[in-house]
C-alpha cells in the first residue's frame, strides 16, 4: 500500500500504532494520538486534520512455521 497515494487508505489495523480495546462502545484505538473510537482512526485523524494520517508505520508482520 502506498500511503502517499491519493487514492488508497490507510489500513489502521497494519500500523504499529493501532489497538484493539476492551470497550464495545469504543473498540479500535490509536496509542500515538491517545484516542479510542467507533470508526476507524484513520477516519477521526481525517476529520481532525483534514489529510492522512502522516504517523502510519508498518507493523513487522512475522511468518508463523507450522
Amino acid at each position: 500500500m502506498n500511503i502517499d497515494s491519493g487514492k488508497e487508505t490507510i489500513n489502521c489495523q497494519l500500523c504499529v500504532n493501532y489497538y484493539v480495546t476492551w470497550d464495545p462502545s469504543f473498540p479500535r484505538g490509536c496509542r500515538l494520538y491517545g484516542f479510542k473510537t467507533s470508526a476507524w482512526p484513520q477516519t477521526m485523524v481525517h476529520e481532525a486534520t483534514g489529510g492522512k494520517c502522516q504517523n502510519f508505520r508498518r507493523k513487522i508482520m512475522r511468518k508463523h512455521n507450522a
